[in-house]
């Protein structure tokens, strides 16, 4: 009966001390959000914000218009954390799915059938299918980052350019290892 009985008080004692000498606290044991600054620049390098037939060198699908593309330049700063990989993953919302170029926004009939915006990415200017590729993944250095894309018009078909409207928006998410980073700044 004693042995139960000083059972009894070493598990109330184990329970105690589980309870009171806890490990410290990890990111997996309570939200620890990362955090952000993010900016961005857009630059319309052609001074155009329309398009024509003589911009493009042939009607073939996937042609590029002969126009210097627009700049996008998204800059990640004062991260919570310092160093490791950041992945900006393009939403489905600003992807045509039929094409794998941006979403044209503008759904009424002054909007371009035939003509879209093509996403390239990083100096190389690569052009990017958003159906197969939309996760980019660039070195936080010092809790800062860039990602580089630019955006020019983009034949659809093989059809001579039909005029009209073109709009897109790129929504993203951005996150370090799985989880997500929270922006303050212009977002």
């Amino acid at each position: 009966m004693k042995n139960k009985k000083y059972f009894v008080y070493l598990i109330i004692i184990l329970l105690y001390s589980s309870f009171s000498f806890s490990s410290m606290p990890r990111r997996g044991d309570h939200d620890i959000p990362l955090s952000c600054n993010i900016d961005y620049i857009y630059e319309n390098t052609s001074d155009r914000f329309s398009i024509n037939g003589n911009d493009f060198s042939s009607y073939e699908k996937g042609e590029l218009a002969n126009i210097d593309p627009h700049i996008i330049l998204i800059t990640i700063k004062d991260c919570s954390t310092s160093n490791g990989d950041i992945r900006l993953k393009i939403e489905n919302t600003s992807i045509d799915n039929t094409t794998g170029y941006l979403k044209n926004s503008i759904n009424d009939p002054d909007a371009s059938n035939n003509i879209a915006f093509q996403l390239l990415y990083n100096e190389e200017e690569r052009p990017i299918d958003l159906n197969k590729e939309r996760v980019f993944t660039e070195e936080l250095i010092d809790g800062e980052t860039e990602f580089y894309f630019l955006v020019n018009y983009v034949k659809k078909d093989s059809m001579p350019p039909m005029p009209g409207y073109i709009r897109s928006n790129i929504n993203f998410i951005a996150m370090i290892n799985d989880d997500i980073v929270n922006f303050s700044g212009n977002d």
